[in-house]
C-alpha cells in the first residue's frame, strides 16, 4: 500500500511513495549502527569538522530546508527559516565548544 504524504496547509497531495520492505529497514539499520561505531571514534576534531560542513549547509540551502518544512508539516516559511538560522547558530557553538562537555 502506497504511502501519501499530504501538505496540511493545502490538503494537497506532496508525494506518494511505496513503503520500505523489512530488508531495506533491516540494512538502513545496519548502516546506521556501523555508522554509529565508528563515530563514536571518532575525534573531536574529526567530529568539529562535520558539524561545521553541516552548519554550512544549513546557511547554504536554508531556503529549500525552508520549503521542505513548509510543504510537509505546513508551517509558515518566515518560523521555519528562523528556526534554521537558530539550529545553525547551535552548529556553529557547537562546533567551537564540544570539546568543553
Amino acid at each position: 500500500m502506497a504511502i501519501a504524504s499530504i501538505n496540511p496547509a493545502t490538503g494537497g497531495l506532496t508525494k506518494r511513495f511505496d513503503p520500505h520492505t523489512d530488508g531495506e529497514i533491516e540494512s538502513a539499520l545496519g548502516r546506521a549502527v556501523s555508522a554509529f561505531e565508528k563515530h563514536r571514534r571518532s575525534s573531536f576534531a574529526e567530529r568539529a569538522a562535520k558539524l561545521r560542513h553541516a552548519a554550512e549547509v544549513l546557511e547554504k540551502d536554508c531556503e529549500h530546508f525552508v520549503r521542505i518544512i513548509t510543504n510537509e508539516m505546513g508551517k509558515l516559511c518566515a518560523d521555519q527559516s528562523t528556526k534554521l538560522r537558530n539550529a545553525y547558530a547551535v552548529a556553529v557553538s557547537m562546533r567551537n565548544t564540544a570539546r568543553n562537555f
